[in-house]
């Protein structure tokens, strides 16, 4: 999931980074990000300490942005074809979407 949304982020034609948080998961998943950022240079992990709840985990990444806008994302349940949607909201000056 992680190349598709990547790859929908590049056809913004957009500076971008893509934050990924992890909350002090017990598998791969920190070295397969690792990994992945060898190849895609946009991409930016965030481990928490322990498995905080999805509220204090949003913040820390929304904590952690640095660019001007930020896009929070649930790999899980959000298809990566909305990003671009949420983009154009952005770029038609809307704060929030």
């Amino acid at each position: 999931r992680i190349l598709a949304i990547c790859d929908e982020l590049k056809k913004l034609n957009t500076n971008y980074e893509l934050l990924i948080l992890d909350r002090a998961s017990e598998d791969d998943t920190v070295a397969e990000i690792q990994t992945l950022h060898k190849q895609l240079n946009h991409i930016r992990i965030v481990v928490l300490s322990k498995q905080y709840d999805t509220e204090i985990a949003l913040t820390a990444g929304i904590d952690n942005c640095i660019g001007d806008f930020a896009v929070v994302f649930n790999i899980y349940t959000d298809p990566p074809e909305v990003i671009a949607k949420l983009f154009e909201k952005l770029l038609l000056h809307h704060d929030v979407v």
